[in-house]
């Protein structure tokens, strides 16, 4: 990929070098595959990484960076901004903005799937001049088709399916503006967003901390406010939602134990205490009862 050229930024253009580097550090820490660049369409590249291990210090990247999130959380951190993005939704970085990406729990795997684009070719493919997105994450459907599309062909050394697959997905994220996060920023995250997240993460380790830091308050306030708007404290309404999830999932032939794992309570004791605190019934009797 050619060094960007782009004079939106007054930020020193790295080389080569200082992306190789950038590359080595990362590749102590996470595993990944890269697809090799094409030389007759210059200026892409795809990056694969199936476990973040550890945090991404502040760096930046001569290039766009879109990033397909397949498990986990994205945390991107802008100064005192943080924009988080979930699983089956992709973000997206300019060119010198710096930034860090860091773990947001330790329990929690990231897996994500990222293509570098240069400033040149994304002008090239949109017909604009600086072309700029929003700051926030994706949901739709067929963009996350359009970027899988896009992985695909360059993997397969498809170009026209490439250029037709670029095309289409950066046209679907031109916005007017660049360089500020959105309504969608993480300060603006409502209440309901937060009820869908938590229904979404229930086979995972979900902790206050992550909870307060989705919403973007200190432990404490955010405390107060899930009560006093929900009604519980925000931990036992996690364990309550898990609870009426496993009771969802109990079938005769249910292996309760390995049930207990999969919702990622610490044992079958914490699991059954847990559920009959909420159900009334051990899993076990429930489940007896499903047989007769």
């Amino acid at each position: 990929m050619h060094a960007a050229r782009d004079k939106r930024s007054a930020l020193p253009h790295p080389d080569y070098r200082d992306r190789e580097v950038n590359k080595k550090e990362i590749e102590k820490n996470h595993t990944m595959e890269i697809g090799r660049r094409l030389s007759e369409l210059d200026g892409i590249e795809v990056l694969k990484v199936s476990e973040q291990a550890s945090d991404i210090p502040m760096h930046y990247h001569d290039c766009f960076c879109i990033s397909l999130v397949e498990s986990g959380i994205e945390c991107i951190q802008m100064g005192e901004q943080s924009l988080f993005t979930e699983k089956n939704s992709i973000s997206i970085n300019h060119p010198f903005e710096i930034h860090a990406n860091p773990i947001v729990d330790a329990d929690i795997v990231n897996s994500f799937t990222t293509l570098y684009v240069s400033p040149e070719l994304v002008d090239q493919m949109t017909g604009k001049s600086q072309t700029s997105f929003a700051h926030k994450q994706q949901l739709k459907p067929d963009l996350i088709n359009q970027f899988n599309a896009t992985v695909k062909a360059i993997f397969e050394k498809d170009l026209n399916r490439l250029e037709e697959s670029v095309k289409s997905l950066l046209g679907s994220f031109l916005q007017a503006e660049k360089g500020q996060f959105d309504e969608l920023k993480i300060l603006n995250r409502n209440w309901a967003e937060l009820m869908q997240f938590i229904d979404e993460q229930l086979e995972n380790k979900i902790s206050l901390d992550f909870l307060a830091h989705f919403m973007g308050l200190d432990k404490f306030r955010f405390a107060r406010e899930f009560r006093k708007r929900i009604g519980l404290s925000p931990i036992n309404y996690v364990l309550m939602k898990k609870i009426f999830l496993a009771k969802e999932y109990i079938q005769p032939s249910t292996n309760l134990t390995q049930l207990a794992y999969q919702l990622n309570f610490a044992d079958q004791a914490h699991f059954s205490k847990s559920f009959k605190r909420f159900i009334g019934v051990s899993p076990r009797e429930y489940k007896n009862q499903l047989s007769a």
